[in-house]
């Protein structure tokens, strides 16, 4: 999907979910009483390695799966603001680590998990650090790994669905920029 499709996927979502209930006292979107959800989830380079986070047993679902950065989607909140806000909560990374420009939209996907009748829509991005500061995780996360594309298979049985798909796709982006 190209950059002006997924700008008007991205205002035809923003459309649907300014019609969700808000979680009372918050600014979040309920979607516990609908059949799908919608966010980001995105790829953290430094140089030719990129971040895997290990999700913990607190988080709703895919446990101790390797697994990259994802937040639901917020109302009148940019993809790439959220991917700067998902970022910094679940790995104490701030923005000014990010290198100008390189926070990205790749794609835009829909997909069932195997352990839910939800439907998953999410928008893939990718960014680039110019360093690798320290990371400090959330309570979502047990642990973290840098790796290269070539070593994705000592993890791949540990990992979430999609996660290798998704790297594919973030590649191939690579590849043409």
């Amino acid at each position: 999907m190209n950059n002006v499709n997924i700008k008007k996927k991205y205002l035809e979502i923003q459309d649907e979910i300014s019609k969700f209930p808000i979680i009372e006292g918050t600014d979040w979107i309920d979607y516990s009483s609908v059949d799908w959800v919608t966010g980001i989830e995105f790829f953290v380079w430094h140089e030719d390695e990129f971040l895997l986070l290990k999700r913990s047993d607190k988080v709703g679902n895919q446990h101790n799966l390797w697994s990259n950065i994802a937040g639901y989607m917020q109302l009148d909140v940019s993809l790439e603001r959220l991917m700067c806000v998902e970022l910094e909560e679940e790995t104490g990374i701030k923005e000014e680590h990010i290198v100008n420009d390189s926070c990205k939209m790749i794609d835009y996907c829909e997909f069932v998990m195997d352990d839910t009748d939800t439907i998953w829509r999410h928008f893939l991005g990718t960014l680039e650090l110019s360093s690798k500061p320290p990371i400090k995780l959330d309570w979502e996360h047990s642990d973290h790994r840098w790796l290269k594309p070539s070593q994705l298979d000592e993890i791949r049985h540990e990992m979430c669905p999609y996660l290798g798909v998704f790297l594919e796709m973030d590649l191939a982006q690579k590849q043409t920029r």
